[in-house]
């Protein structure tokens, strides 16, 4: 019975309304949503991260081999210009310069005699007592102990230094941050750490890397803050030079200042964070969604063509706190970028436009 109704619904059926609906065509176009590209004002608040440093660091190394025979600071410690920190044995250095000092009263001694054999025979002459010969003789050996002398004051000025040497002053006043030498130790050799380091911290830097998409607008004597998180601290600075070089492997351009820091609260090495706001500057400005594949202020963006079709084109872009972001380069004002609905798409594929913005 079933299958006689199933006939007759057959028969009854106009083929050409089954062969039209197994016809229609399905369309795959993605179905997309676009924007104009436009211009837009920007005002960018930046913070990034800082190191704060000593206005001078130096690492103290003895200018002689010795051994250590001792150590008088630790790190932390605050000395003054001309201070002894670190003594080595002088004991070889002493005798040298002992003997150094009895080798250069032998030479004045020396050329002092040889001077006067040379005036007596240089009288002689004038009497026709001696030769020609025996005057040169004389002067010959009165200049060559003379330079016998100036040689032994030399030797004895190195001697005298080197045992100056085996006390190792602070060049100016700071801090000890560092302290890697205990007494009995040898110096003198490759060392991999310094064994004393010191650090003015009367004043110290800040230092900052601001990323190339960021640079816009930014200039040195610029208003700052210098933020210190952990100590819930912070500190009106200005910036006061800004690199004119980027820096090809990380693409950031680096900015620093100065902060007085006379109560050594902050440290040489320490950790900040650097807040300033940059001027309202006028670049293109597209929706943050329409970037795909960001990295490294680079991304990709579909361009909607007149015959609906897109191309694929790379743009760099800026910081933007809102949902639209400046760009760079790469856009034009009133082309027609995809907003929605572009995630999946390829160069030259031909899309359905849903709506626009």
């Amino acid at each position: 019975m079933v299958s006689l109704i199933y006939l007759f619904f057959l028969a009854c059926t106009d083929p050409a309304v089954v062969e039209s609906s197994s016809a229609a065509p399905v369309d795959l176009r993605s179905k997309v949503r676009v924007a104009d590209v436009s211009k837009q004002l920007f005002s960018q608040d930046i913070r990034v991260s800082a190191t704060i440093q000593a206005r001078r660091t130096s690492v103290l190394v003895p200018r002689v081999p010795g051994r250590v025979s001792q150590v008088n600071v630790r790190i932390g410690d605050l000395v003054q210009e001309g201070e002894v920190l670190l003594n080595l044995e002088g004991g070889d250095y002493l005798a040298g310069f002992q003997e150094a000092k009895a080798a250069h009263e032998l030479a004045l001694l020396q050329a002092e005699q040889a001077q006067q054999h040379f005036n007596r025979f240089e009288a002689l002459r004038k009497e026709n007592a001696i030769t020609a010969v025996q005057l040169e003789e004389a002067s010959v050996n009165a200049r060559l102990a003379s330079s016998q002398a100036k040689r032994a004051a030399a030797g004895f000025e190195v001697a005298k230094n080197r045992l100056i040497d085996t006390e190792l002053k602070a060049p100016f006043s700071g801090t000890i941050i560092a302290r890697n030498i205990e007494e009995g130790e040898m110096l003198g050799g490759p060392t991999q750490s310094p064994p004393l380091m010191l650090a003015d911290l009367s004043t110290v830097r800040f230092i900052a890397n601001v990323a190339e998409s960021d640079i816009a607008g930014l200039q040195a004597d610029m208003p700052a803050s210098l933020i210190l998180p952990l100590q819930n601290q912070q500190f009106s600075v200005t910036i006061e030079r800004v690199n004119s070089a980027v820096d090809p492997i990380v693409s950031t351009i680096q900015i620093e200042g100065t902060l007085s820091n006379e109560a050594q609260g902050l440290r040489h090495g320490q950790s900040a964070e650097l807040a300033f706001s940059l001027e309202e500057t006028e670049h293109v400005a597209i929706a943050r969604s329409a970037l795909l594949n960001r990295k490294d202020g680079k991304a990709n963006v579909f361009i909607l063509r007149e015959d609906n079709t897109i191309e694929k084109r790379e743009v760099s872009y800026g910081r933007s706190d809102t949902s639209q972001v400046p760009i760079l380069t790469g856009l034009n004002t009133g082309e027609k970028i995809l907003i929605s609905g572009h995630t999946r798409l390829s160069d030259g594929d031909e899309v359905i436009v849903v709506g626009q913005e």
